[in-house]
């Protein structure tokens, strides 16, 4: 009887909600499910494919329907609205509800959770040395030979497979990111991936990411959605993520306890060791290791989502690789931080850009508007009533989708848009006008934009241009004709259609340089 008095109130809520939401001026994709309105529609296809096809219809701005009647969901990828959300107004759209505690559970309440200017403002400042120009040219020497580290462990790995071997980049990469933040961030060594708790960190997160693919990836963050009351459901889609946090704190307690509690270091650690001090904590504190979960995690999983991508289009662009490889080749020497971060390797940096615009790691994000606005529009849309729509009120508590990778698509603006080619960037005139671009690094939506945008780009950048190079002096890489579907879950990644009860995977065949088989 509990039961269907509980169901009963779900669903009178979800009447309510799907009466009195509010409406937006703006039009929608038919073929809105009563159950799943048009988000089933989005989950079924390829990440951004929904939402870029729309845009491509209706013009940088439109509606859907959201599940369990939530009501309607607006979608942008605007760069005007993108300006005034994530620059202008920065704090005025915050994580949506559903979406901080889906954090807390698996990074912690740190940079990636925090809102409001203050709270968020002062753990940047706090944090901001560290990923400073100066402090990873100090570090570059662990990102160098971090990356050799894989190369030789990959060189064994295909040398023992008669100089020619299929691999899963995913059970690669990770590797070696992991391995640069735990020697830069936090004075310890993974070991490779070899360390006992780096397995554990890399079983997690497959389990995780593998559960946020199937349906109930779809389902949990709805109905936390449509009733954010309900925070602890019992699904294993939202438990598993909590596994992570208890995984990582652990070692955060060790490598604190190592450190101890009056830190010098220039590491992150001791800079948040320090921090915790300076709040009056003369113990481990809660904070503390929510960041050592959170930089440990983004530190290490975005950066290798972008190298499996990187690599996975250079096996199917062979041409775009050779290319590369004859840059750098040519470079003499090892290349120093400045050497990476100016003119001196132009078509790395094409790649890089390319890479990061067609499979940007975060791929998706999603907003709440905080107060009552209203939201400007460079480019105007048509409304539902026929009319053109150049701004978009909106209420407070109105949930926003910004899919960064059909952003950085959009046909609109870039023409072959979901096409992978780095000779965009170097072309004369390769480039849409600045004016139709957003204002983030490369001005492209990658790494967000504004007070809140990535603030661990530069060594991200650093890292995967030192990576890239190691590898490709060393090995090619080659398409095996696997097609691959991208999803997203809590960030980008591949499966292999037909084999899609494997999990993820991103496979290409790899050999030798100079042993090509």
């Amino acid at each position: 009887m509990a039961f269907y008095k509980i169901a009963g109130v779900l669903a009178l809520l979800w009447i309510i909600r799907r009466v009195f939401k509010q409406k937006l001026p703006l039009l929608s994709p038919p073929n809105s499910s009563l159950l799943w309105g048009h988000e089933k529609q989005a989950f079924d296809e390829p990440a951004g494919s929904f939402y870029g096809r729309w845009f491509d219809v209706f013009g940088p701005a439109f509606k859907i329907d959201g599940a369990l009647g939530y009501g309607e969901i607006l979608v942008i990828a605007d760069p005007g609205a993108l300006a005034h959300m994530y620059i202008k107004k920065t704090y005025d759209y915050g994580h949506s509800p559903f979406f901080r505690p889906l954090i807390d559970r698996l990074l912690g309440k740190s940079l990636v959770w925090v809102d409001g200017a203050e709270d968020h403002g002062k753990m940047r400042r706090m944090l901001n040395p560290f990923f400073s120009a100066e402090s990873i040219k100090h570090y570059s020497n662990d990102v160098v030979e971090s990356a050799h580290r894989l190369q030789h462990k990959l060189s064994e790995h295909v040398q023992t497979h008669d100089r020619a071997v299929t691999i899963n980049l995913l059970d690669w990469t990770w590797r070696v990111t992991l391995d640069i933040i735990g020697r830069v961030g936090f004075n310890h060594d993974f070991g490779c991936g070899e360390s006992p708790e780096a397995k554990d960190i890399a079983r997690s997160w497959k389990e995780t990411i593998s559960l946020g693919m199937d349906i109930a990836g779809l389902i949990a963050p709805a109905v936390l959605r449509a009733f954010p009351f309900i925070t602890d459901l019992p699904v294993k889609s939202i438990q598993a993520q909590g596994e992570i946090k208890t995984i990582v704190r652990k070692l955060g307690t060790e490598m604190i306890a190592r450190e101890g509690q009056h830190a010098q270091g220039k590491d992150l650690l001791s800079v948040l060791i320090r921090e915790n001090a300076a709040n009056g904590n003369h113990e481990t504190s809660d904070q503390l290791l929510d960041h050592v979960v959170t930089f440990v995690m983004v530190g290490h999983e975005t950066v290798a989502g972008a190298l499996n991508y990187t690599l996975w289009e250079l096996a199917r662009n062979p041409d775009v690789q050779d290319k590369l490889r004859q840059e750098i080749l040519a470079f003499p020497g090892e290349p120093t931080y400045e050497d990476l971060n100016g003119p001196a390797l132009p078509y790395l940096d094409a790649v890089l850009k390319e890479a990061l615009r067609v499979h940007p790691p975060s791929a998706h994000t999603e907003k709440a508007a905080e107060h009552d606005d209203i939201i400007p529009l460079k480019l105007p849309v048509r409304g539902a009533d026929g009319t053109w729509i150049k701004e978009i009120p909106v209420k407070a508590g109105q949930i926003i989708y910004v899919p960064s990778i059909a952003v950085n698509r959009l046909h609109s603006v870039w023409g072959d848009g979901d096409k992978f080619r780095p000779d965009r960037w170097i072309e004369e005139n390769g480039l849409p006008p600045a004016s139709n671009l957003n204002l983030g690094w490369a001005h492209l939506f990658s790494f967000s934009q504004g007070p809140r945008n990535c603030i661990g780009f530069r060594l991200a950048i650093y890292e995967w241009k030192v990576i890239v190079m190691t590898l490709l002096r060393n090995f090619k890489f080659h398409d095996t004709g696997d097609m691959i579907q991208s999803k997203f879950s809590s960030t980008l990644q591949p499966r292999v259609i037909g084999r899609e009860k494997e999990g993820c995977q991103l496979p290409v065949r790899v050999t030798l340089l100079h042993d090509d088989a």
